[in-house]
């Protein structure tokens, strides 16, 4: 759903959004700023920002492993780039549009299930992504609604889910693959992090 968060008075600990009735299960809670590049706001509102005090929530919250991409537990084959950006979800991310050999990034890891986060951007193609040797799914990561003048304008957002694994050790592998999206001006994978599902 999209909650109007405009006021003309600042609140604080206000209740924006919540949801009940869910199963007794992994859920994700994600919130995000409208789409780029003309997010949607309130006609009073000045801009776009967003600010979170708290979650609340009756079940048990779950504490995910992060891995930096650009740590050196990931394994990189084929060319790659790697550099430290603060502003990055895990203070920065590796890139790839290495085709030929191509390009693959490896994690091995314990649990139950995996997260990928990167930055969809315009320059982006399709990464495919194997557990345990095999093809689960592909992600574009041109991710629509971003555009062809869309460059560096966003980080941290979650590409890829697998979940349901059985428990114990397994390895995650991204593949830059030799498609991209119709509007993509080329074919990079960008991955911040990834976050072990224990």
């Amino acid at each position: 759903t999209s909650v109007d968060n405009y006021n003309p008075t600042l609140l604080t600990q206000q209740v924006l959004y919540s949801v009940s009735g869910m199963a007794n299960e992994p859920h994700v809670f994600k919130a995000a700023i409208g789409s780029y590049p003309n997010p949607p706001k309130n006609p009073s509102s000045t801009d776009t920002y967003q600010v979170m005090d708290a979650f609340f929530t009756t079940g048990t919250p779950m504490i995910l492993k992060t891995v930096a991409a650009w740590g050196n537990v990931v394994s990189r084959l084929g060319g790659w780039g790697c550099g430290n950006y603060p502003s990055n979800l895990s203070g920065g991310h590796c890139w790839s549009n290495d085709r030929a050999t191509p390009g693959s990034m490896s994690l091995t890891f314990t649990g139950t299930g995996v997260e990928v986060f990167g930055r969809p951007d315009g320059e982006n193609g399709i990464t495919d992504l194997y557990i345990d040797g095999k093809l689960i799914q592909y992600f574009d990561e041109f991710g629509l609604p971003y555009d062809s003048s869309c460059f560096d304008c966003v980080n941290g957002q979650l590409l890829a889910v697998v979940r349901n694994l059985p428990s114990g050790t397994h390895t995650i592998k991204l593949v830059v693959d030799k498609n991209k999206n119709w509007a993509a001006q080329d074919y990079y994978t960008q991955i911040d992090e990834f976050q072990i599902i224990p």
